[in-house]
């Protein structure tokens, strides 16, 4: 069973994280750090899987990858 809600749920409260803490954290994550980049990442998938696809878009395009615009 896919539970790709409470994969985004928990993602979003990890990136949520990652922001508040930042500024604390700078100097052993690093600003575009591999855990923040894999948190979006993963985040952008399981939005896309239960269809918020322009938090997905966001998600995507903070861990820098590049999201095509689609019509519709």
């Amino acid at each position: 069973t896919r539970r790709w809600g409470e994969a985004a749920e928990m993602l979003e409260q990890a990136a949520a994280s990652l922001r508040l803490k930042g500024g604390r954290l700078a100097s052993v994550l690093g600003q575009g750090s591999g855990l923040q980049r894999a948190v979006h990442w993963n985040l952008g998938i399981a939005l896309t899987a239960v269809g918020r696809i322009p938090a997905a878009r966001e998600a995507l395009q903070a861990c820098s990858a590049t999201v095509p615009r689609t019509s519709g």
